[in-house]
């Protein structure tokens, strides 16, 4: 299995780097346009369906092959096929965490992390943080940065052939608005996510598949 899932890495590494190297135009995503599709967009499950438990490297290949941009596959190179790379990666197999931050001025981030809930289905957790140049799409902005920080979450059941997205809202047991300028911490040690701004923190504990505050 593990020697499957590096086939996969490398196959779609391979696929990057001739992309670059022949100037083609090889789909990849802006960091601020993940904002578009992370809320509403299945994620098809790559690995083996007969796996007894969602791995970390499953989960990253097949969010980096749903939404193919700077980070993940930043994450994908440094983690899996040992490049080194000009960002600050996070792979923590035992914790099923794994994050990436981009060394730039603006040092968006991404993290993706798992809990596995008592009925053997998985809550996934996806969280973007920092700022990107320009406008996000569907946000009006006439500054130079905007932020990404965001929340997103998906269930998981083994055998299925997709991450399915649900309500943020739902998860957290409550309606948050906006989290621009918020700074999000998926858990890599314990289950419970923690959301800062100008100093004040808000912690939702763990709940089996929800939180609460």
């Amino acid at each position: 299995m593990k020697k499957l899932l590096l086939i996969v890495a490398l196959a779609f590494t391979t696929m990057m780097a001739s992309a670059q190297e022949e100037n083609c135009a090889y789909h990849q995503l802006e960091i601020g346009e993940l904002l578009k599709y992370c809320k509403t967009e299945t994620v098809p499950y790559v690995g083996d369906y007969n796996n007894k438990k969602l791995s970390l490297v499953t989960l990253l290949l097949s969010f980096s092959e749903a939404y193919p941009n700077e980070l993940f596959n930043q994450l994908v190179r440094t983690q899996l096929m040992g490049k080194n790379e000009e960002s600050d990666c996070v792979f923590d197999t035992a914790n099923g965490y794994c994050s990436a931050e981009l060394l730039t001025e603006l040092s968006p981030s991404v993290a993706l992390c798992y809990w596995l809930k008592t009925d053997g289905t998985y809550l996934v957790g996806l969280a973007l943080n920092g700022y990107t140049y320009g406008e996000v799409p569907g946000r009006d902005s006439e500054e130079n940065s905007t932020s990404i920080s965001s929340l997103f979450f998906y269930t998981y059941t083994l055998g299925e052939p997709f991450f399915i997205p649900v309500s943020t809202d739902e998860i957290l047991g409550t309606k948050l608005g906006s989290l621009e300028n918020y700074t999000i911490r998926l858990p890599r040690q314990g289950k419970d996510i923690v959301l800062e701004k100008d100093g004040k923190k808000t912690v939702f504990r763990w709940n089996n598949g929800t939180f609460r505050r």
